[in-house]
């Protein structure tokens, strides 16, 4: 049987997380990811929410992902990535999707108040 000898080289140098990620043999991508996830936290957990909203709209009214992308008038892969909940989804997209389920996705406050072009004016000039 042979053995390998392995020799193992004491240095000063101090060790902290950082080095060991720098000096790492290994693909550093799920530094990366984990980074851009932390980073994007806010928006990936709304994405999130609203995909498990329209997933049990589709269950219940037994629409099929397909069937919901000829609704909105996307592709099924674009359906597919919104369910998956990382996907930055546009105003315009949730609408559509919003219609399409006849269903509200999101709230916004305030949105439903019917408010004359003078008073918007009026509120616009006090920020100015």
């Amino acid at each position: 049987m042979k053995y390998l000898k392995l020799e193992i080289m004491i240095t000063e140098k101090k060790v902290t997380p950082k080095s060991i990620i720098e000096n790492s043999a290994f693909d550093q991508g799920w530094y990366e990811d984990a980074k851009w996830r932390q980073e994007n936290k806010k928006w990936l957990d709304l994405s999130f929410t609203i995909a498990l909203r329209i997933l049990t709209e589709l269950k219940t009214k037994s629409i099929s992902q397909i069937k919901l992308a000829e609704m909105v008038g996307c592709t099924p892969q674009y359906i597919n990535k919104v369910l998956k909940g990382t996907e930055n989804l546009q105003l315009e997209t949730i609408v559509k999707i919003e219609n399409a389920l006849q269903t509200s996705l999101i709230q916004v406050v305030g949105a439903n108040t019917c408010i004359s072009p003078a008073k918007k004016q009026r509120k616009l000039s006090h920020l100015v």
